[in-house]
This record gives C-alpha cells, sequence and structure tokens, in this order.
C-alpha cells in the first residue's frame, strides 16, 4: 500500500466509511470481500470505528485484528457493560479510561486490509486519541475520530447506511444499537 507504507501499532484507529457499506460489502472485486471467513455481510463496517489490537505488518501476511468500539452494548451485568466488538467469537477487554470489554473481533486478511484502505471503504483516523475516542458516547465515535460527510448525496447514502445497520443489528444480533452508534 503505498499511501499507508505499511505498518500499524496497536492502538491504531481506523474508520469504516459512511457510503461504501450499504450492500454489506464495498464493491464485488475479490481483494476488497472480507466476508468469506464469516459468512455475514458487514453493513456493521458502516461508520465504524476500530481499534487494532495487536501490531499490523504488511510484510508479515497477517490478517489486522480490530474491535469494533461504537458496537451495540450486549448485557450490562455484575462485571460491568458488555459490548459487541466483531464477528469473530473472541473477548477483548480495553482498559484505557473508561475499561470496557467486548464480544468479538473484526478480523480482515492481509491483503484486503489494504484494498479496503486504498478504495476507500476504511480510512486511518490519524489523529484520532484513544481516550478521546472511548470516553465518547459510542453514535459520536465515527464524527471525533474525523469521520465526515462531505455532500447531499452521500448524505442520502449514509442515512441509507444508518438504517441498514440497524437492521443488521437486530437480525445477527437481536437488538438495535441503543445509543445509534
Amino acid at each position: 500500500v503505498a499511501k499507508y507504507g505499511f505498518g500499524l501499532r496497536a492502538g491504531s484507529i481506523v474508520r469504516g466509511s459512511a457510503t461504501k457499506w450499504l450492500l454489506g460489502k464495498p464493491s464485488e472485486r475479490e481483494d476488497l470481500d472480507i466476508t468469506k471467513a464469516t459468512r455475514l455481510p458487514a453493513q456493521y463496517l458502516h461508520k465504524a470505528v476500530l481499534m487494532l489490537v495487536a501490531d499490523y505488518e504488511q510484510a508479515k501476511r497477517m490478517r489486522a485484528l480490530f474491535v469494533l468500539l461504537n458496537g451495540p452494548q450486549l448485557s450490562n451485568d455484575g462485571d460491568g457493560e458488555l459490548f459487541w466488538g466483531g464477528p469473530e467469537r473472541v473477548d477483548v477487554e480495553i482498559s484505557c479510561p473508561p475499561s470496557r470489554r467486548f464480544r468479538g473481533l473484526v478480523s480482515i486478511p492481509a491483503g484486503v486490509f489494504e484494498s479496503l484502505l486504498n478504495f476507500g471503504a476504511l480510512e486511518l483516523a490519524e489523529e484520532a486519541d484513544i481516550r478521546e475516542t472511548m470516553l465518547a458516547p459510542r453514535s459520536q465515535m465515527w464524527e471525533m475520530t474525523g469521520g465526515r460527510i462531505m455532500c447531499v448525496s452521500d448524505a442520502s447514502e449514509a442515512q441509507l447506511g444508518d438504517v441498514q445497520l440497524q437492521k443488521w443489528y437486530r437480525r445477527f444480533l437481536g437488538s438495535g444499537s441503543d445509543d445509534g452508534g
């Protein structure tokens, strides 16, 4: 990936596009397809705020592992709030204030990750601060990390994406996001 050069440290923030995930994947191109492993459409990446959980190096041809920071709350039990972090079944705890628990990860194959960045389906949020992001309401995280809608046609598409995201959460998780995140 010429644009990014390419290695990322754990804790790096990546944003999902507001317009490219409406149909569950940004394109029919093979190098942009992350749905093979999960067999799920990926509308959950619409306006996603993802944090890399392990260092990533393109040269090592490894998967990029992220937790979805603005996914819906799954429960609030004696151990505190539990949020949906992605379709891969792994539990993750992020301990920067505030501490949050997540069920699941987003796993993106090497090569596909770089293609998604170059296509604009994912964007590196270079100026995002993890502590500020974690303190923001989940419904505002995308904007907090620099997400912007620049024209009226994108705004209309983004609204459709918002509806699709809520339908995805209801269908695959059994509930919608409680704060629009």
